[in-house]
């Protein structure tokens, strides 16, 4: 049976959840989303999507309750704060969750990027932040039955479907933003990985596309684009020429 995952890319239309450093989150993680769903789908795994485009699909218990019948529920976010300094990447889960897997990897792969700040969860009626370890058998310690403060954690719960909601990196830290663009695809096959390891779907890297071989089309876009430049070099020739004959 195919594994099913409902991704939710945060935010959306005129909510541009967090920004920073000349970027807005609900674009950030849109093209994360499509990538990583991509290449879910690419694997073998069932798709959704909360939206595809600039778009806001609701309120955030409406948008967990849609992944109804998944196996998973993915909410990707981006981190911000006032205070510049704040960094890395963390993980929100449901309070009731008793297994670790995903949220374990999710710690180890993106932990190659950025700092991790941890697994947690937060408690609607206190607001308390509750912090989650778990054992070497990928188990937390403890499990809670206070209500979560997110609302899609709240909503996928509510249809009986485990979640995470992972804030990727801070998108107002100059350093997070400057690592996450030079490592961006890096950093999205990471969470691919995790999300395949912890539910049974066989990762293989992405296949690097070869060059055309001789007697194949080239794409129209790519031939103009390489007609205009060398349209331009031809050119920048023939003045360098002109320039050589009046000093000759």
């Amino acid at each position: 049976m195919r594994m099913k995952i409902l991704i939710d890319p945060g935010h959306g239309g005129k909510d541009s959840g967090a920004v920073g450093n000349g970027y807005a989150e609900k674009d950030i993680v849109l093209e994360a989303a499509l990538y990583i769903g991509g290449r879910l789908q690419c694997l073998g795994a069932e798709v959704r999507y909360t939206r595809t485009g600039d778009t806001n699909p609701g309120e955030p218990q409406d948008r967990g309750k849609l992944a109804e019948g998944c196996d998973y529920f993915l909410s990707l976010h981006c981190n911000g704060s006032k205070n510049p300094a704040a960094h890395g990447s963390e993980c929100w889960c449901n309070a009731g969750e008793g297994f670790a897997y995903t949220e374990s990897r999710f710690a180890e792969e993106l932990g190659r990027f950025f700092s991790w700040r941890g697994v947690k969860s937060k408690n609607y009626t206190t607001e308390e932040e509750i912090s989650r370890p778990y054992d070497s058998r990928r188990r937390f310690t403890e499990r809670y039955s206070c209500t979560d403060w997110y609302g899609v954690l709240r909503g996928c719960e509510s249809v009986g479907v485990s979640g995470d909601l992972l804030e990727m990196f801070f998108i107002s830290c100059k350093e997070d933003v400057e690592c996450y663009l030079l490592h961006k695809r890096e950093i999205w096959e990471a969470i691919v990985r995790a999300v395949c390891e912890s539910y049974g779907v066989a990762y293989a890297g992405p296949v690097l596309q070869p060059p055309a071989a001789a007697g194949e089309t080239v794409p129209k876009a790519q031939y103009e684009a390489l007609a205009g430049k060398v349209k331009a070099l031809a050119g920048e020739m023939e003045a360098l020429a002109e320039k050589v004959k009046m000093i000759v």
